[in-house]
């Protein structure tokens, strides 16, 4: 049984000021600035989100035992969270997961990374109190309950980390047009379904998180596919207007 929010440490001061808020137009280069300079020669998808962790950041990746080790409660058993980011001393921070989300469930455990990458990347300061995993943990939920804003930021920078929007784009035109070459343009949503289902399978990532990326800026593929289905027409891009 989770704990409860009251069973939380109070860790109000551990947050030092109020956090800006990033908009997208900000996360979006800041996104794809993280992954040139992670990935110089090129990067592959599925994204090497532990590489930009471990390799590019410097941030170790600590798993919390659950189920394997004589049913030992894990991360989120314990804290009601999959993973936090936490001080070690210096300049120097790790990455606490829930190990079970790391065997048993490899999407969800790719865009927590990405969102604590986030917290690193744009929240560091908030962080700089928190040694422990519980604190760790307890600010992640008073991040989720009383600044939105922070919570928001880092779910779009792990969603642009690991969907970068131009190959998202690129691997959405092919699959569309192999997806109305075999079942034709009938039906808009098997056609969705299907586009959804394969690049949530190649870039590693949940269907509800492609999903959403698929449907809003900058990769809008899913007008996209609208417009090219009304006009019968294979290629997603080049009838745009």
């Amino acid at each position: 049984m989770k704990p409860s929010s009251d069973d939380s440490p109070n860790t109000s001061k551990l947050i030092s000021k109020p956090s800006r808020t990033f908009t997208i137009r900000e996360l979006e280069p800041l996104a794809e600035k993280l992954l040139r300079d992670t990935f110089p020669f090129g990067k592959g998808i599925p994204i090497d989100i532990d590489f930009i962790a471990e390799s590019h950041l410097g941030l170790e990746i600590f798993p919390i035992p659950g189920l394997e080790a004589n049913y030992i409660p894990g991360l989120e058993a314990n804290y009601n969270a999959f993973g936090a980011l936490r001080k070690l001393g210096n300049d120097l921070y790790d990455i606490v997961v829930d190990k079970d989300i790391l065997d048993y469930n490899i999407n969800l455990y790719r865009f927590t990374l990405g969102e604590e990458i986030a917290h690193y990347v744009l929240h560091k300061e908030h962080f700089r109190c928190v040694v422990t995993a519980e604190q760790a943990c307890a600010l992640q939920r008073e991040l989720a309950a009383d600044m939105h804003h922070m919570e928001r930021n880092a779910k779009w920078l792990s969603s642009a980390l690991l969907m970068p929007s131009e190959d998202v784009k690129r691997e959405a035109n092919m699959v569309y047009g192999e997806i109305v070459k075999n079942v034709g343009f009938s039906n808009y949503d098997a056609i969705i379904g299907k586009l959804t289902d394969m690049l949530a399978n190649t870039f590693r990532v949940s269907r509800s998180a492609m999903q959403y990326r698929l449907g809003n800026y900058p990769c809008k593929v899913t007008e996209a596919v609208q417009k090219s289905v009304r006009a019968h027409h294979a290629d997603l891009w080049k009838i745009e207007t």
